[in-house]
């Protein structure tokens, strides 16, 4: 392997980790909303439509919430 590939390589490495990095940050903070948006529609303080409670339930199920 030549040193000009092994640097690119690393860079396509280091992109990866990034990429994934970056798509669990938005996965985890989705989740968060949507657990969020759950437990005020269980405490009574936000009124969600009957559709948007079953979509938004679905959703949680999913995403591994609670």
């Amino acid at each position: 392997m030549s040193v000009d590939e092994a640097r690119f390589k690393k860079l396509d490495d280091v992109t990866d980790c990034f990429l994934q990095a970056a798509a669990w940050v938005s996965w985890e903070a989705n989740r968060m909303q949507l657990i969020d948006v759950k437990s005020r529609r269980r405490n009574g303080n936000e009124a969600v439509g009957e559709r948007e409670e079953e979509v938004l339930l679905d959703m949680i199920k999913e995403v591994g919430g609670a």
